[in-house]
């Protein structure tokens, strides 16, 4: 389980959480959805406990997400929105060196077995610098999910974005472990409707509104979240 409480973060005086409570239960996938500077990588990064915060806590199966760091690498996996994989690895390389960073044992095996899981024989052999910018998207998330991680954080996990990246990754992401937690981060209302169980809206560092995926399957549904979000960011 994740518990935040009282969360806050302040940059030069400007406060970008703003006293943020919330509780992630086992077996949800989460989506945060904010248009841009409204804080969703700030609140990702003090998820993911690289970033202190101002007050308050992260909380991650009762330990602290900053001051506990070993147990909170070991269960959690982060993909952040800029990529930073080395160019020059292939696609091969990237896996195994994923699966022996986590400790599993014959991580060859492993990456290899991954490799047919998950369909990535036509980049198997490329080097990650020469991948277009979708595809890159998608072995940062696989490398990710090579141990079966009890959390995943996906920060604007479809930019850029294109349809075929969009159906691979829901292929990949559906059916998540019922012990798992999967957060997903996004500008684009309709990336996490097909995933998630609630969103939440993000907005000047406040959570403003909860959403089901029931509450926006129509586009008259979508579009009046959408309105809503534009005028709570009006003067």
């Amino acid at each position: 389980m994740i518990e935040i409480q009282d969360l806050r973060k302040d940059f030069a005086h400007d406060e970008i959480i703003k006293e943020l409570n919330l509780a992630i239960h086992p077996g949800e996938t989460l989506g945060i959805w904010g248009r841009p500077k409204t804080g969703l990588t700030t609140l990702m990064h003090m998820i993911a406990g690289i970033l202190t915060p101002t007050t308050g806590r992260v909380l991650i199966d009762d330990r602290n997400a900053v001051s506990d760091r070993p147990y909170v690498t070991k269960v959690l996996s982060y993909v952040p929105e800029r990529l930073a994989l080395p160019t020059a690895m292939r696609v091969r390389d990237i896996l195994h060196f994923a699966a022996s960073l986590r400790g599993m044992p014959n991580p060859r095996y492993v990456a290899q077995t991954f490799n047919e899981k998950f369909q990535l024989e036509d980049c198997w052999d490329l080097r990650f610098g020469h991948l277009p910018p979708s595809l890159q998207r998608l072995i940062c998330v696989a490398q990710a999910l090579i141990h079966d991680p009890k959390i995943l954080l996906l920060d604007q996990p479809l930019q850029p974005r294109d349809s075929w990246q969009k159906e691979r990754l829901l292929q990949w992401l559906k059916n998540p472990a019922p012990f798992a937690i999967r957060i997903l981060s996004s500008h684009v209302l309709e990336d996490l409707t097909p995933l998630c169980q609630r969103i939440l809206v993000l907005h000047e560092g406040s959570i403003i509104r909860s959403y089901e995926p029931d509450q926006l399957k129509t586009p008259r549904q979508l579009q009046a979240a959408l309105q809503f979000s534009a005028e709570s960011g009006s003067p």
